[in-house]
């Protein structure tokens, strides 16, 4: 299974670790970038079993399509080892982006076992959108700081 260092450069990317201060804990916030290339489809397991390879919560997910959906959505689902986060992120018709908070959702804290997998639940219509990329901001309490 990849982790965060094995992953395919060309599936995702990943921003270098940086330290905030925060006045009570100090954290680590990052971003990882998935891509999916070409016209949009339905299906399970767009992106599989990657891993952050340490305990992180996820904050905020963001999508962007190089080419809109037309008369319908386009559904994200992310999924923690097989359980769907109660979290949509969700591109509307006739939009290039959304984008969603996932730091409320119980499902957002990963282990470091956990796998996320990530699910296209809805393309658009006529268009079903294109050129898929997905971005997670992620957050890493320090321990011992």
């Amino acid at each position: 299974m990849p982790t965060i260092d094995q992953y395919n450069p060309l599936q995702a990317s990943y921003d270098k670790t940086i330290r905030l201060q925060d006045l009570e804990t100090p954290y680590y916030r990052e971003r990882v970038t998935f891509f999916v290339p070409g016209t949009l489809a339905v299906g399970a397991n767009q992106i599989t079993d990657f891993k952050f390879n340490r305990a992180v919560r996820l904050e905020d997910g963001y999508a962007h399509v190089k080419v809109a959906p037309t008369t319908t959505a386009i559904t994200i689902e992310l999924n923690k080892t097989g359980t769907p986060l109660a979290t949509l992120i969700t591109i509307a018709a006739g939009a290039n982006s959304g984008q969603v908070t996932l730091s409320e959702d119980a499902n957002a804290q990963f282990a470091a076992t956990d796998d996320l997998d990530i699910d296209i639940n809805q393309v658009g219509g006529l268009e079903p959108g294109t050129d898929l990329n997905i971005v997670l901001t992620t957050r890493d309490d320090i321990q011992g700081s």
